[in-house]
Order: C-alpha cells, then sequence, then structure tokens
C-alpha cells in the first residue's frame, strides 16, 4: 500500500502467478481469457463461473501456468471472487491496462451481472443438478 498498490499476487513454488490475496486472477491477450491453474489454490465457484460464462459467449479459455512475464504480454486483467465480484485491474507494477477499452473484460462483466441478476443461467463445473 505504500507503493501505490491495492493488492499483491502470490506466487507458487515454481514462480507462477497463482491468485491476489482473495481473488482470482485472469488476464486478457488477443481477444482470449487466460487464468493459472488451480494446482496451488482452490478452485472458486466466481472463478468456474466466469469460465463458464467466457465458453457461453464463445471467448477461448486458456487455464496454464502463468510466469509474472505474462503481465506485460496480457492487454488487460481483472480479478474475481465472491467479495469482488469482478473487478477489473489497471496496472500491475509497470503494466498499464485500459480498463475501458478492453472488449473480453466487458463481455465477461456483462455476462456476469446477467448471471447475479437472474437473466441467463450458467452452468459451473461440479454444480450440482437440481
Amino acid at each position: 500500500m505504500r507503493t501505490g498498490f491495492d493488492d499483491a499476487l502470490l506466487l507458487d513454488d515454481r514462480g507462477n502467478f497463482v491468485e491476489a490475496t482473495g481473488a482470482h486472477l485472469f488476464f486478457t491477450r488477443g481477444g482470449a481469457l487466460h487464468t493459472p491453474t488451480t494446482r496451488c489454490t482452490i478452485d472458486g465457484i466466481t472463478r468456474a463461473g466466469v469460465l463458464a460464462i467466457a465458453e457461453r459467449k464463445g471467448i477461448e479459455c486458456v487455464v496454464a501456468d502463468l510466469a509474472p512475464t505474462f503481465a506485460g504480454e496480457a492487454d488487460g486483467a481483472f480479478l474475481c471472487g465472491t467479495a469482488c465480484e469482478i473487478l477489473p485491474v489497471s496496472r500491475l507494477d509497470d503494466h498499464h491496462y485500459d480498463v475501458a477499452g478492453n472488449a473480453v473484460t466487458r463481455r465477461i462483466v456483462a455476462g456476469y451481472r446477467e448471471l447475479v441478476r437472474g437473466r441467463v443461467q450458467v452452468r459451473v463445473p461440479g454444480e450440482r443438478a437440481r
């Protein structure tokens, strides 16, 4: 916080991104969505919901080990979780992202709003049938 940041990103034992302190991490690049694996963290329901929304909207999803250098290759980033829902990121270290101009993030946010307002149904993997 003293250096002007609101949160921290956690790395796994191999030096790859895992998540923020209380939310899952997503990047956008070239129209696709990228997120770290859940090898070292829980597979949260909001994260699973974001992946399901992206699939429903035809957005390519890449789940892989992401080194910190990926932040500089990405054209956008956002966090997601129960508390923050979907929170666009404007800056990671020296990498600045155009929050308002990122089409993938806007589509995910719109899909999430539709979901939480009950306007659409998205099946999240692992969800029990009702």
